[in-house]
């Protein structure tokens, strides 16, 4: 029987004749040796002995069309591709002593070329069934996978897709699983893919294009936070002097409008991060963060945006992002803690919060500190600004910030009635927008939602004298029993009490 020919052959044949000569890839059958090793390894990635051909050929410079060839010679599938790479960790190929790839642009262009080669796929038009569920299966298994996915802009199968159906099969479940809780969380975290992202390679127009949307960043779910997890454009700020994808991502095209870029730093938010996980000594320090900061400033200005700095819920964000990084750093290096949320409580004085963490040791400290709130803050102004947000706009980092001046004792001053009700029964539309159907059965959204409550029970306390119950109780049960769940009396929201109160109550408060 002839040998079979090694991956090196393949190798050599493909730089030297290109794709015009397939014999090499007919005689690959490794089928037929039983004996042959099932998998190979180079280095991040496990590869199926079926698939070397295309390994080989894209190790050799061929073209997408030039794989497309060898894909169908050799008869490899979508599916069999997905399957056939077990990827182990991000990084570049090792394809002999001498020479690596890099792994991202090989899954890219060997997806592309699979699907080129299928006959059923034809360009521009809806993935079959099967074709989509194949390939959401590939974006759950990693990031590098949905990266590439999402990157060659193929409709119907990206992470504002995934979010759509998975809050719609929230709604339609009693008990949701663990594969609906993970779709939930993956869909709302499209910062993970920045990580695979390769640092030499150019990605700037179609595919950045493709990403922005693709990744469903700009998707009202994630602007809005819907679920507590997204903090893509938070992390793109942090990271905006440190890592050069980010600017690029911030000047898209896709971001030139000024409600788009409202909405984005009306998401930004780091108290959610840490609730989730997020490790912020490691994204940034104080000086990293004064020159983001700065970054964002400049990026505005020179597209005539620099005004929407000015709302107050805004700066109050950046200032919250701020004060987040120096407890992150405090935690991480206790002898240089300075007690900077102490002292906070002490004088009452917002603006110190710029102060304090962009002094000296970043050079974008007066840009920076030209955001800071002179005097206290006054509630009134906040609630106007919220109440210039649509209740189906609203992002949950906006409901957290009541909790945050209460933490710093600066919820305080006289509020007018009307501007009090008015912007509490708003809130409670936008809560009631927010918050995804049948979300009691899922643990990480009903802690989320928690924080979310728990902060408009302390606007709720602090403005209790001036609540309209009469007005309040000709209102929506929706909006009363939202308004229950903040603290207000039941019985003067005209919601009757005993069992049915009391399970609504606490099946929000994930009793």
């Amino acid at each position: 029987m002839q040998a079979l020919p090694t991956f090196v052959d393949m190798l050599k044949h493909f730089r030297t004749h290109g794709s015009r000569r397939m014999e090499i890839v007919e005689q690959w059958k490794p089928e037929e040796l039983p004996g042959l090793i099932d998998f190979h390894d180079f280095s991040v990635i496990d590869i199926d002995s079926f698939l070397l051909p295309l390994l080989a050929a894209h190790c050799a410079g061929l073209t997408v069309f030039q794989l497309t060839q060898v894909a169908r010679a050799s008869g490899i599938t979508v599916v069999q591709l997905v399957d056939g790479i077990v990827i182990k960790e991000f990084g570049e190929l090792l394809i002999d002593q001498d020479s690596v790839m890099p792994l991202q642009p090989f899954l890219q262009v060997s997806l592309e070329a699979t699907l080129m080669a299928d006959p059923g796929f034809k360009v521009g038009s809806e993935l079959t069934l099967g074709m989509a569920r194949v390939l959401r299966g590939a974006m759950r298994q990693s990031s590098e996978w949905a990266l590439a996915i999402i990157l060659l802009g193929l409709t119907g199968v990206g992470y504002d897709v995934m979010a759509k159906q998975a809050a719609y099969e929230l709604s339609q479940l009693q008990v949701p699983d663990e594969h609906l809780e993970s779709a939930l969380c993956l869909a709302a975290t499209p910062e993970t893919l920045i990580v695979s992202f390769q640092e030499d390679i150019d990605y700037k127009g179609a595919w950045l294009g493709n990403f922005i949307q693709g990744a469903g960043v700009l998707a009202p779910s994630n602007l809005r936070n819907v679920t507590g997890f997204s903090s893509f454009w938070s992390q793109i700020v942090l990271e905006l002097s440190l890592n050069e994808l980010c600017e690029p991502l911030l000047e898209h095209p896709l971001l030139d409008s000024p409600e788009t870029m409202l909405a984005i730093l009306r998401s930004l938010d780091t108290e959610l991060m840490l609730h989730n996980g997020h490790d912020l000594d490691n994204l940034c320090d104080f000086s990293a963060m004064g020159n983001s900061i700065d970054c964002l400033i400049s990026c505005l200005e020179s597209r005539g945006m620099g005004h929407l700095l000015d709302p107050l819920d805004i700066r109050l964000l950046i200032a919250k992002m701020a004060l987040s990084v120096s407890e992150a750093m405090n935690k991480a290096e206790p002898e240089n803690d300075t007690g900077l949320r102490e002292e906070l409580k002490r004088k009452g004085r917002p603006a110190d919060i710029f102060l304090g963490v962009f002094d000296l040791r970043t050079s974008a400290r007066t840009r920076v500190a030209a955001l800071a709130i002179e005097g206290v803050v006054e509630p009134g102004l906040l609630m106007e600004a919220q109440l210039s947000i649509p209740a189906d706009m609203m992002s949950m980092p906006q409901f957290l910030l009541w909790n945050f001046l209460k933490g710093l004792n600066l919820l305080g001053g006289d509020v007018e009635p009307g501007l009090a009700n008015r912007h509490l029964s708003h809130m409670a539309d936008s809560a009631l927008s927010l918050k995804l159907d049948n979300y009691q059965m899922v643990s990480k959204l009903r802690d989320n939602y928690a924080l979310l409550d728990n902060s408009m029970r302390e606007l709720s306390q602090f403005i209790e004298p001036l609540i309209d119950y009469p007005a309040f109780k000709k209102q929506s049960l929706a909006r009363r029993e939202m308004l229950a769940l903040w603290g207000l009396d039941h019985q003067q929201l005209g919601i009757k009490g005993g069992k049915s109160l009391d399970w609504r109550i606490s099946r929000d408060l994930g009793l």
